[in-house]
């Protein structure tokens, strides 16, 4: 006779960050085997653009991934021919990979032919952060033919909260002193400073200095 498939369908997910134009595979979550839940596993993957995840089903017969929008609990209702995915601000399926670049909650069915049902559950938002960090630059004379400026680097997230990392990218090589770089210039010119933030977002300043005497008075 036929055999009935009783089985739900397994799964793991893939993490990556987006960062840039690239994704970065950041962490693997298994329901059977991690020994962290879904939640701190986003939560150790850190400040990201937005998340790639490719979910990886082991199942004999066909299947699909329905999104639900929020937490969804009871998913009985939930059939392989009769259900259609929710359109989710920020959210997209494509195959086995959801991307997901603005805050978002929603729920994960994998629902195979057979009606056999997984699912899982996404908060994501918490650590999404696409605001550039800034820079402030604070000036301290020393003479008429130097001037040293010093420059604090700060980064907040979406919500507003200090995500505590910026990296200076360029010029290197600037002296560091009591949380903030300094440079000293000697003439007047312009510099461009390049700094990124612990989830890949670049910011940059760019500085002119044109207050030097460049024409030092001779003794008579």
């Amino acid at each position: 006779g036929t055999v009935i498939d009783e089985t739900a369908p397994k799964y793991e997910i893939r993490i990556f960050a987006k960062r840039g134009d690239k994704d970065e595979f950041r962490a693997m979550y298994n329901p059977d085997s991690s020994t962290t839940s879904l939640e701190d596993t986003v939560k150790e993957v850190g400040y990201v653009q937005g998340y790639a995840l490719d979910i990886n089903v082991t199942e004999d017969s066909p299947y699909k991934f329905i999104l639900l929008s929020g937490e969804v609990t009871d998913i009985n209702n939930i059939s392989y021919n009769g259900s259609e995915s929710d359109e989710i601000e920020g959210v997209t399926l494509n195959k086995n990979r959801i991307t997901v670049t603005k805050p978002a909650v929603f729920t994960v069915v994998v629902v195979d032919k057979f009606n056999n049902k997984s699912s899982l559950i996404m908060k994501l938002g918490e650590y999404i952060d696409t605001t550039v960090p800034t820079a402030r630059v604070t000036e301290e004379y020393r003479d008429f033919y130097k001037l040293r400026l010093y420059v604090e680097l700060e980064d907040k997230d979406n919500n507003g909260d200090q995500t505590k990392t910026v990296t200076l990218l360029s010029p290197t090589g600037l002296s560091f002193v009591d949380g903030k770089y300094y440079y000293e210039f000697t003439e007047n010119k312009s510099i461009t400073l390049y700094f990124v933030d612990i989830a890949g977002n670049i910011g940059y300043k760019t500085i002119t200095v044109n207050s030097l005497d460049m024409n030092p008075p001779f003794g008579s």
